[in-house]
């Protein structure tokens, strides 16, 4: 079982056959060997194909706005309920070394110089080291972490990291695909980065959720980009279902047709590679331009710790259309130089509002969790104080959570609005 959020909004099936047929047949199998629901399997196939693609595609909205092919995924489950094997199995095809560029090759044959080649994934990194690794890297990278934990504390605006930069400054840049600069004087060190693209896929347990994404920071850049997944639990009984290597076999064929497409130009004066930029059909433009319009007209009702998701859905929309018109041109079921068609973004919006929807199950569990344990912290420390305290003491003692006193009286008011205390004054009474 999976909970519900706050508003008792429960788990709706992903949108699978939004995908082409070959890609979501694979995705079906290795849900079904691993025991799993397909929405993990899904987002780890997004994830994938977009950091195939890489800083080798770009879709443009408009002049000026145009938009990687790069997601962030989650997978939340407890401890035994199979999170890493599907996704090990999908990004399975990035790891393997890029051959080197023959003539006889049919996607690299005119271009090979466009085909770089360079490494795929890496696992658990420091941000200093993803940027070593992504100067040898021009397509972009993905980070593979079976549990994405450790990541998210090192996500700290006030922490001096990526060269001096700060971790929060370059991991926003890398969700974007921006230019970087790495500076170090230790050593003199100097990097400069055109396209600084990082894909990331991950697990977490439900355990640290609350720990990771406490509210209060909501507002900083890294969870309004993270797509979480919290699948329904399946009993994990044998199965014989097993993965063919006809469909392996064929996930390989669309992430090294993704993966070895050529950029479109290289400038020596950069130097630095250009993407392949897509454009929208004129039937997807007009339902994106709808879509974009609604949800921002839903946004107005909305409170502040929604609008921060539902700010870039509208964005991470326009990204998976590029993925899903990425994967329709790896699979042949759709033209390999046209535009996004009317139905691929008719698909990424669908896609968008699942994931939209998710992010407020999920965030809204974690906001339970979280306001669940910080009410057993102060209670905790009431008790410790002989069951009785102000608000001011309670603020003095922790400063850092709280900023005024009237903050720290709100903790206290939710204990007695609980039924785990009461107001005698101005004194608070632990129950």
């Amino acid at each position: 079982p999976v909970p519900n959020d706050a508003a008792g909004n429960s788990f709706v099936p992903f949108p699978v056959e939004c995908f082409p047929g070959v890609v979501w047949d694979y995705g079906l199998t290795v849900a079904e060997s691993n025991c799993v629901d397909p929405c993990a399997p899904a987002l780890a196939v997004l994830v994938v194909a977009g950091a195939a693609m890489g800083n080798a595609f770009r879709l443009k909205l408009k002049r000026g706005f145009v938009v990687p092919p790069l997601l962030w995924g989650c997978v939340v489950g407890r401890t035994g309920t199979n999170k890493t094997a599907p996704m090990r199995e999908v990004v399975e095809p990035l790891r393997v070394n890029p051959p080197t560029p023959q003539n006889e090759d049919p996607i690299m044959a005119d271009r090979p110089l466009l085909c770089p080649p360079s490494r795929g994934v890496i696992g658990d990194a420091t941000s200093a080291a993803v940027i070593h690794r992504l100067a040898a890297a021009p397509r972009g990278l993905l980070s593979f972490r079976d549990e994405l934990a450790a990541w998210v504390k090192e996500f700290d605006a006030y922490k001096k990291g990526a060269g001096g930069g700060g971790d929060e400054q370059f991991w926003i840049k890398a969700w974007d695909a921006d230019h970087y600069q790495f500076d170090r004087k230790t050593d003199d060190e100097h990097k400069e980065i055109h396209a600084a693209a990082v894909s990331i896929l991950g697990g977490m347990q439900p355990s640290v959720l609350e720990s990771c994404f406490d509210p209060s920071k909501y507002a900083s850049g890294l969870v309004p980009r993270l797509l979480p997944v919290y699948p329904p639990e399946k009993s994990m009984r044998w199965s014989e279902a097993e993965i063919s290597d006809q469909a392996r076999a064929s996930w390989k064929r669309i992430v090294d047709w993704l993966r070895f497409h050529p950029f479109a130009a290289f400038v020596p004066a950069g130097p630095r590679y250009e993407p392949n930029i897509v454009e929208l059909s004129p039937g997807a433009k007009e339902i994106f331009v709808a879509f974009f319009n609604a949800l921002s007209k839903e946004m107005d009702a909305m409170e502040e710790s929604k609008r921060i998701f539902a700010a870039k859905a509208r964005v991470m929309t326009a990204r998976l259309a590029l993925i899903l018109h990425g994967l329709e041109m790896a699979t042949s079921s759709g033209s390999r130089n046209g535009a996004v068609s009317r139905p691929t973004m008719d698909g990424a919006i669908k896609m968008g509002r699942w994931f939209l929807n998710e992010q407020f199950r999920v965030y809204g569990i974690a906001a339970i969790r979280h306001d669940r344990q910080r009410a057993d912290d102060v209670a905790a420390w009431v008790k410790e104080h002989g069951g009785r305290t102000t608000a001011r003491d309670l603020q003095k003692s922790h400063n850092k959570r709280y900023k005024t006193a009237e903050s720290a009286k709100l903790d206290l008011q939710r204990l007695v609005e609980a039924g785990r205390g009461r107001w005698e004054g101005q004194d608070f009474v632990l129950a």
